[in-house]
């Protein structure tokens, strides 16, 4: 049996928590049954998602590498999206585009309201087959 870290509070009504490798990743409960529930569902879910996102953030260069190119790798992160980790002597730090950073400022956003959180987790349950795929203005 595999074991998984999790953190989870109880904010009003709601149980909230998300796994410790993936603190991104935050979900909501009515109780801390259910949140453990939806926390082993989402790595079941987006296991290979998340192996992904590991591999992505791989691509490692030293503050000394990066001075010196530091409008090439800005250019490099436009253009691939994919982000460049720079190691410090103390700390390390995230390069990503404009454009990502943006991205997930509106993702933090959007989740923030709960009938829209609510509605994108429902519409991700949703099976492709049963979406409209046609607009009906």
């Amino acid at each position: 049996m595999r074991k998984i870290k999790f953190t989870s509070w109880q904010d009003g009504e709601f149980y909230l928590g998300f796994l410790n490798d993936y603190p991104d990743y935050l979900t909501q409960a009515m109780s801390r049954e259910e949140l453990t529930d939806n926390l082993k569902s989402l790595l079941v879910d987006n296991g290979s998602a998340f192996s992904n996102m590991e591999q992505k953030m791989s691509t490692l260069i030293s503050l000394a590498e990066a001075q010196p190119k530091l409008q090439e790798l800005i250019d490099e992160v436009s253009i691939s999206r994919e982000p460049i980790t720079i190691t410090g002597k103390t700390h390390n730090a995230i390069l990503i585009s404009e454009e990502i950073w943006q991205g997930i400022q509106e993702t933090i956003y959007l989740l923030s309201i709960p009938e829209v959180g609510e509605s994108i987790k429902i519409g991700l349950l949703t099976p492709v087959s049963e979406c409209s795929e046609e607009l009906d203005w």
